[in-house]
């Protein structure tokens, strides 16, 4: 009976969102061409495969923009055999390098649900930077896996170390956490400096887990989205560092914790942590040092800066995290979340903004130069250290 009573509202909802939203996109293309220069308009093609990789037919389909107060939802839509979705997205300019006009990236969370518990979704962050105004189009594939509403994940129980269920859907709240961004290691008359610029982006990973609102079971463990791109909106130069001594370097992100209920499957609901962009990143900054004993990993991807010179070399993103952030949020009188997610330098084009590593060689003994190493080509993470030259 209650199965009947869910499938027929889920029903119901499904023919309002058709017309609603059918006539929403009319709207939407006719009015594009108006949009002002701070508006941008996507066209998002949404794919849905369930776990063995077989095309859905009829899901819908939620779109929220992760802003710093909580997330907002932009658009949904019932979806038969695939379609386009359009929203219009912030287009906030923060300079001009090389020419072109730089902007702080969107990001976006694209929810997948069916009326018989199946659920997906993924972060999407989109740079205005890298679309063509007014309009544009991307596509994304979503992943369904089946949600048992009764079930208990101990795994995801035991994180809670205090007694307590998560808050009713709608809950939204925040906290700052130092994040790291850069990291880098050097030896004795070989000085370090780092350039953040404004608008270079660093990405960090978004987590959601699902629980049960009506018995505030956790049902499972948390998982990956993807990731949001927060963008610089000030420049962090540091003066030099050297002397023995691994450096890392974190800035001061905004994190929000939400609760979300699952229209298609009341009363499925779930949390979601992700890092927020704002208008002011970095709020802070900070550098922790620890003493390095010089030996050099090794790894086939270095630079070599001869004695007397500087040698400005970039960072760029890679798809994996190297670090980690723990962001933690105390919601209530016995419940309590930390989560960690993955941290990295997002993947950027040569002519965007990036972050840079200023290795200055002062002197050393003679057929030395440095060499400054990295195991992945995007010196993320940097050991230098005298070598003879040809060695």
């Amino acid at each position: 009976m209650r199965k009947s009573i869910l499938y027929v509202a889920f029903t119901l909802l499904l023919h309002l969102s058709i017309l609603c939203c059918g006539s929403l996109a009319t709207l939407g293309y006719m009015e594009y061409m108006y949009v002002s220069e701070d508006k941008q308009v996507v066209d998002l093609n949404v794919s849905v495969v369930d776990v063995e990789g077989k095309p859905k037919d009829k899901y819908l389909v939620f779109i929220y923009h992760l802003t710093e107060d909580g997330p907002i939802k932009l658009s949904e839509a019932f979806v038969l055999k695939g379609g386009l979705l359009q929203v219009t997205i912030p287009r906030k300019y923060i300079m001009r390098y090389g020419g072109i006009g730089v902007f702080a990236s969107v990001n976006l969370l694209i929810d997948v649900f069916t009326e018989d518990y199946y659920v997906g979704g993924q972060v999407l962050s989109l740079d205005p930077t890298l679309l063509k105004w007014p309009r544009d189009a991307k596509s994304v594939q979503i992943k369904l896996s089946k949600i048992d509403l009764f079930s208990n994940c101990s795994v995801a129980q035991s994180q809670i170390e205090q007694q307590g269920s998560p808050p009713r859907p709608g809950y939204t709240t925040a906290n700052y956490s130092f994040t790291p961004v850069l990291e880098y290691a050097v030896w004795t008359n070989i000085y370090a400096k780092t350039e953040y610029p404004i608008g270079s982006k660093v990405r960090v990973e978004c987590k959601r887990r699902y629980y049960n609102a009506a018995t505030g079971e956790i049902i499972s463990p948390w998982f990956s989205l993807g990731a949001t791109e927060v963008t610089m909106d000030r420049s962090v130069i540091s003066g030099e560092h050297t002397g023995e001594k691994k450096y890392k370097l974190y800035f001061e992100f905004k994190y929000i914790y939400r609760t979300e209920c699952v229209v298609s499957a009341p009363p499925l609901a779930y949390e979601i942590v992700y890092a927020a962009d704002t208008s002011l990143d970095p709020r802070d900054y900070c550098r922790v040092q620890e003493s390095w004993g010089g030996n050099l990993p090794g790894y086939q991807h270095y630079y070599i800066t001869h004695q007397g010179d500087t040698s400005e070399i970039p960072v760029s993103g890679g798809v994996n995290y190297v670090w980690s952030v723990g962001a933690g949020f105390s919601i209530s009188v016995g419940y309590n979340v930390s989560v960690d997610l993955g941290v990295s330098v997002s993947v950027t084009p040569a002519q965007a903004p990036r972050a840079k590593l200023i290795i200055r060689a002062g002197s050393w003994q003679q057929g030395y130069v440095i060499r400054t190493e990295t195991p992945d080509e995007t010196f993320r993470v940097s050991y230098s250290n005298w070598v003879l030259w040809g060695s």
